[in-house]
């Protein structure tokens, strides 16, 4: 009963309610005196794809913005759905006022060029004027796949007042029809329909608003014809207009061939690596070096996994054991005093300098931080020059280049503060993404290795943690690409890696390293091949448990712990025993559940390398047709008073 004797209301306070709301819109009008009662523009376009581009602004002016007359904004830079920068020599045929030659003068800055129509001296009486401006844009016709299309702000989005209408009207060439087309109102970015059309002839269309663009809206349209009737310019009248837009991204592309030839002539001279000899076997380490030496000359270079092989060699020695408890690693010196290498001697002073023991944990990070520094000098001081060069002194004037690269981008871009930006913004959000996907990627692969709770929590934890960032980072890169065009974010992205690469490709071993290196991959060989049958006209060694754990740090530092770990697994089938029950003597851990002799290598390899990696950052806390839209395609700008 109730229902029935409110459900009566319901029409009226619709009713009600629409009321208010187009009082309140028209509020908003009627409080801004200053407004743009009707643009109207009409686009004729020509058979070498230019276009005519007649602007009839009507304007109330009240002496509060448009006091000496009005200011339109046209964008000389914009980037199209190729990613190819494009910037509108706008040739203006003809400014008037109430259809009458008006004075003007013009302003170029970085994305505009500003009309100012009317005299510094004159001011406007307040009432209604009607501002003509007439322009010629070359090039203004998209060329796509199976047609030709004019895609075109007609208003700009950019206006202080409100434009209580807009219109267009398109016309084509003689011959063409139109194929389809498509307008979008609001904001930019956004794909309103506030308008209608009307076909006026095959080759002839109008648009028109259906309500008012507040400040910040605007209306765009795109319209199609088959292909055939535009006449568009050969290749190289293009490339000559886009060396002369785009000079900035031409010289960036310039820089980017000259370091490409200057990186390919050093690595020619220097840099290519000397051929390798005949590989034979080897059933031992080449001249009795380490697991860490042969890691540091087979890769040119150091990296943490010199580091855990390190370890595990200075374990199997005797001088230490490894414990993993509670999710740290902890090393604990033993009474024995057995021969170290030099840099394997630099860890144990470091890490035993107080006390017996030592935790693999962030709160000893500054330890583990300068026993890192003392083991690469060592490392570094034990093969110096002898065994390979870096050739870095050549990576210099490339990094120069590079930087020259870059700010040549930063130049070709419409906005210079917002291209150097997103370079240095990006650089430094890049490097923490990579840092944040390296620590996630290990926490996987402990959590595989060692499948507890623990572990997976931990790495599920990285993992989620590193995603936002990853988000940012995609964010970063849609705002760079609004500010420089994709051809040169990919040239960018080119340059970074050519250096990347031609850091690697520019070391080369000399003639003793070289002759190291093959037997550095003999005794790889060796570690590497299950099938005993394929060694024995080598006359191999038996194996042991005793020779699995010496050559253990090996075949870690030389990537064949999985190889390794099988060959001592089948070697203990063969023999009757349990490959789940055998542990080394200098190992002990809370986690054993699935690790058997053919795990323990990578076992070993992820939990150390993990640990290594983690507890070498200090505790910290820190705080971290339908494709087209309004404000899109050519055109565009806004406007003001002055």
């Amino acid at each position: 009963m109730v229902q029935k004797k409110i459900g009566w209301l319901v029409p009226f306070v619709l009713f009600g309610l629409f009321g208010l709301f187009f009082y309140a819109n028209s509020f908003a009008l009627e409080s801004q005196s200053e407004r743009i009662l009707n643009f109207y523009s009409s686009i004729v376009v020509n058979k070498d794809a230019s276009i005519d581009v007649t602007e009839i602004v009507s304007a109330q002016a009240d002496q509060k913005k448009i006091i000496h007359g009005l200011v339109r904004w046209l964008p000389t830079h914009y980037t199209d759905s190729y990613g190819i920068s494009r910037s509108p020599d706008y040739q203006l045929r003809q400014i008037l006022v109430n259809n009458q030659p008006a004075l003007y003068h013009t302003q170029r800055t970085d994305n505009q060029l500003a009309i100012y129509i009317g005299e510094k001296d004159v001011t406007l009486s307040p009432g209604i004027y009607v501002f003509t401006i007439q322009y010629h844009v070359d090039y203004a016709v998209n060329a796509l796949k199976d047609a030709d299309e004019l895609y075109w702000n007609i208003t700009g989005n950019n206006w202080d007042f409100p434009i209580v209408k807009a219109e267009a009207d398109i016309t084509l060439p003689e011959g063409a029809i139109i194929q389809n087309f498509a307008g979008y109102t609001g904001k930019k970015g956004e794909k309103g329909s506030d308008f209608f059309t009307r076909s006026l002839a095959d080759n002839r269309i109008s648009f028109a608003t259906t309500r008012p663009l507040m400040p910040g809206d605007g209306l765009t349209i795109a319209v199609a014809w088959p292909k055939g009737i535009i006449h568009h310019p050969g290749i190289g009248t293009q490339l000559k207009n886009q060396l002369y837009v785009n000079r900035g991204g031409w010289i960036a592309i310039e820089i980017g061939l000259i370091l490409l030839v200057y990186y390919f002539i050093v690595w020619y001279m220097v840099g290519r690596d000397l051929r390798p000899g005949t590989i034979i076997p080897l059933f031992e380490p080449p001249e009795n070096l380490t697991p860490a030496v042969l890691r540091y000359i087979r890769r040119m270079g150091y990296d943490t996994k010199a580091l855990t092989a390190a370890l595990l060699s200075m374990a199997t020695k005797g001088y230490l054991t490894i414990q993993n408890k509670d999710d740290t690693f902890v090393l604990t010196k033993t009474d024995e005093d057995n021969l170290l290498s030099p840099e394997e001697s630099v860890l144990g002073r470091r890490f035993f300098e107080t006390k017996s023991s030592f935790q693999l944990q962030s709160s000893n990070a500054s330890v583990i931080n300068q026993a890192k520094k003392d083991f690469k000098t060592t490392l570094k001081k034990t093969c110096a020059d002898q065994y390979f060069i870096t050739n870095t002194s050549y990576l210099l004037p490339g990094l120069v280049l590079t930087l020259l690269a870059f700010f040549a981008a930063v130049g070709a871009s419409h906005d210079h503060a917002a291209a150097l930006f997103a370079v240095i913004w990006l650089s430094i959000w890049t490097f923490a993404c990579t840092m944040l996907f390296l620590m996630a990627w290990r926490g996987i692969q402990h959590a595989y290795y060692m499948p507890s709770f623990r572990y997976i929590f931990s790495a599920s934890l990285a993992t989620l943690f590193a995603i936002p960032f990853f988000g940012g980072e995609i964010a970063g890169l849609i705002m760079f690409s609004r500010v420089l065009p994709i051809s040169l974010l990919l040239l960018l992205l080119i340059i970074v890696i050519a250096n990347i690469v031609f850091f690697r490709l520019l070391k080369a071993p000399t003639p003793a390293g070289r002759k190291l290196m093959d037997q550095i991959e003999g005794f790889k060989r060796f570690l590497s091949t299950t099938e005993r049958y394929r060694l024995e006209q080598f006359t191999p060694p038996e194996q042991t448990p005793e020779q699995f754990e010496k050559y253990l740090p090996y075949a870690i530092a030389l990537n064949v712990e999985n190889e390794w770990g099988e060959k001592f697994n089948h070697l203990l089938v063969q023999a009757g025993r349990d490959p789940q029950t055998y542990r080394p003597q200098w190992y002990s851990g809370d986690v054993w559940t699935g690790t058997t002799a053919a795990t323990l290598p990578v076992f070993l390899n992820s939990g150390l390398s993990s640990a290594l990696a983690t507890s070498s950052i200090s505790s910290s806390s820190s705080a971290s047709g339908g494709g087209g839209s309004s404000g899109g395609g050519g055109g565009g700008g806004g406007g003001g008073g002055w």
